[in-house]
This record gives structure tokens, C-alpha cells and sequence, in this order.
């Protein structure tokens, strides 16, 4: 890697650092999720435990025991604090950061920085970064994981599609199922869209399973020999029903997710509404441009085509010196007319009043 290269990774890391970790113990842990989960993996710490997680010394199975595990390894190393069980959230999220900038130097080169900062900026990646909870270690591991599916559907390279399984893995040791539920369906639409079944096929690699069961399997049978009734509670009640039914109160409308993406991109929604509204304004005027007629003015009504195509008209570049205006513009226009009032030359320029007008009659013409 050159220089420059090291130089954009320090300030992605410095911003990251800023958004990410600054004042992280500012105040304590909020809402239901943060004080339960960092309660249970304080439970497993305090009994050496990295199998069963409990909440008030009984088992807790709604989630997978990934985020446990990151948390006891925080207390480890930084003590039994609030903001210790926050730090793998804050790195999941610098890692994520930093895989989408590497991805994009090698896939689309020259837009590695922006894509990284856009990424660390955005309005839920700083909140989940901050947060003691399941959701950055889900979208870190699911997010990291398509970008290897699409590099080995790019180059062929069978390395990128194991780090895609073994990603799923970790995904599903995160938050369950959704990680390679989603990864599933995705897929399978974008072979859909490029009418192409074979790009699915491809991607259900044997050795690839291999290496997701070889991960995510042996905690989930550990779990349930030692807790039997986990497959219900977990796969059931807090995947199956969950999603398919209103077990928990959670139901939503179809259109939920709009306005929550819209708001989890802040504030780069902003700037890509205002981009694409002036897109379609510049697409709209090329092509009534193109068709010979003006487009409707705001709040004056509909502008003369004589006048607009004898504007198109003076955009030729001029033929002779004699076509270009004066710099002043109306001040030398003005200066002519009292020169002309006293009897006086017009400063050395030929009298040519009709020139142009007659350019714009014969540009008019031939438009």
C-alpha cells in the first residue's frame, strides 16, 4: 500500500475513533437491551460459564451468545463497567467501517473514501456502535459477508465465497437465522432480477457449509443438551412466531422499514433526495431542450419557445470577433447612447446595433 493509502486509513480510523469511541461512558446503559445483556455476560463472567446464559441466575435463550462472549472478553481486560460492555459494538463497528474501504479500493477505486465516511457518519451506525446490544455484530457480520459474496462473484475466487459462509456463521451466532435468512433471499432475488439461476447454484458451496456448521453448530448443541427446551423457545417462539405472528406485540406495517432506512442514513438522505431531485429537474429540462420547447418557469407561467430557441441560438460560439459583446455589457450599451446624444465617436467601435439580432433571427431560423 502506498503513502496516501496509510494516510486515508489513519483518518478513517481518527473519525471512527471520534464518532465511535469518544466519551462512550459518558452515561450509563439505557433502555431494556443494554442492562439485560450486559447483566447476563456479567452472570457468565462471574461464573466462568460460555454456554448458558442467565439473567438473575436463570436461563435467558431469546438470543445467540456471540455478543456474551465479546462482553466477557471486554470485562477481561477493562473491568466490570458500563462502557466496557459497549466496546464490541464500537469495534464490530470500526470493522465494518474499514471492510467497506478496502472493498471499494479494490472493486471502485478512487471511492474508498467516501464510502467509508458515508458509512461512519450515518445516523444508526454511530447509535448501534454505542450501543451495548446484538444489532452491530449482526449488521457488521451480514454486511462484511455480502460484500465477499459479491467479490467472489466478481473475480471467481473461491476464498471470498468461504469468508462469506464463515461470516454467515458468525452472523447466526449474533442474532439467529436472519443472517443467512436474508443472505438466502437477496441472493436469490438478484439471480431473479439478472434472470440467471445459475448465480444462486453457484453460491451453495459444500465446503462453504461445512465451514458454516463447523462454527455455528457446536454452541447451539451444547445449548440444548444442557437447556432442552432452547429449539422451542429460541426457534419457535423468538424467530418463527416473531416473524410470522403478533406473539410480541411487534406488529408493523409493510411500509415500517421506509422511513426507518430513510432516518438511518441521516444525514445523507438529505443530500441524496436533494441530488436526485435536481437530477430529475436537469433530465426534464434536457429533454424539453431536445424537443425545441421551453419548460413551464416557476410562478411565471410558461416561457415563449421564440425566446428560448433564440437563447439555444446564442449559445454557438461566434463566428468572427466582430460577434463578441462588449465586456461591460449594459454599462457599455449605456455609455454608447450618451457618446451618440453629444455627437460623439462610440470610443473607436464600429456602429453594429443590428448584429446580433440578426445572429439570433438566423440562429432562430435554423433552430
Amino acid at each position: 500500500m502506498t503513502k496516501r493509502t496509510w494516510l486515508q486509513i489513519a483518518v478513517v480510523v481518527a473519525i471512527c475513533a471520534f464518532l465511535f469511541f469518544f466519551e462512550l461512558g459518558a452515561f450509563g446503559l439505557v433502555g431494556a437491551d443494554e442492562p439485560r445483556y450486559a447483566q447476563i455476560a456479567r452472570e457468565m463472567f462471574a461464573r466462568h460459564d460460555a454456554i448458558v446464559p442467565t439473567l438473575n441466575g436463570q436461563p435467558w435463550l431469546e438470543k445467540p451468545v456471540f455478543l456474551y462472549w465479546k462482553m466477557m472478553i471486554s470485562y477481561t481486560f477493562l473491568g466490570v463497567a458500563d462502557w466496557a460492555a459497549r466496546v464490541p459494538s464500537t469495534f464490530h463497528a470500526l470493522a465494518l467501517v474499514l471492510a467497506v474501504f478496502f472493498f471499494m479500493r479494490r472493486f471502485r477505486p478512487d471511492a474508498e473514501m467516501d464510502a467509508a465516511l458515508i458509512t461512519a457518519s450515518s445516523a444508526a451506525v454511530i447509535g448501534f456502535a454505542r450501543g451495548a446490544s446484538t444489532d452491530m455484530l449482526l449488521t457488521t457480520h451480514f454486511s462484511v459477508a455480502m460484500l465477499a459474496w459479491w467479490a467472489w462473484h466478481q473475480t471467481g475466487k473461491k476464498l471470498w465465497l468461504g469468508f462469506f459462509y464463515v461470516l454467515l456463521a458468525c452472523g447466526m451466532l449474533s442474532k439467529g437465522p436472519v443472517a443467512p435468512g436474508l443472505a438466502v433471499l437477496i441472493i436469490g432475488a438478484y439471480a431473479l432480477l439478472q434472470r440467471d439461476g445459475k448465480i444462486f447454484l453457484r453460491s451453495l458451496w459444500w465446503p462453504g457449509f461445512l465451514l458454516f456448521l463447523a462454527i455455528a453448530l457446536p454452541w447451539y448443541i451444547a445449548i440444548e443438551v444442557k437447556i432442552p427446551q432452547f429449539f422451542r423457545i429460541f426457534f419457535i417462539e423468538h424467530n418463527l412466531e416473531r416473524f410470522g405472528t403478533n406473539l410480541y406485540q411487534h406488529s408493523q406495517p409493510f411500509w415500517y422499514y421506509l422511513p426507518v432506512f430513510l432516518l438511518s442514513m441521516i444525514p445523507w438522505t438529505i443530500f441524496t433526495l436533494v441530488a436526485m431531485v435536481r437530477a430529475v429537474r436537469s433530465k426534464v429540462w434536457r429533454s424539453h431542450a431536445d424537443e425545441g420547447r421551453a419548460p413551464r418557469g416557476r410562478g411565471r407561467g410558461r416561457l415563449d419557445p421564440r425566446r428560448y430557441r433564440r437563447a439555444q441560438a446564442l449559445r454557438l460560439p461566434p463566428r468572427s470577433p466582430g460577434d463578441i459583446p462588449p465586456i461591460g455589457g449594459d454599462h457599455s450599451q449605456r455609455d454608447r447612447s450618451r457618446r451618440a446624444a453629444r455627437g460623439a465617436p462610440s470610443a473607436g467601435v464600429a456602429p453594429r446595433p443590428r448584429r446580433g439580432r440578426s445572429r439570433a433571427r438566423e440562429g432562430s431560423r435554423l433552430v
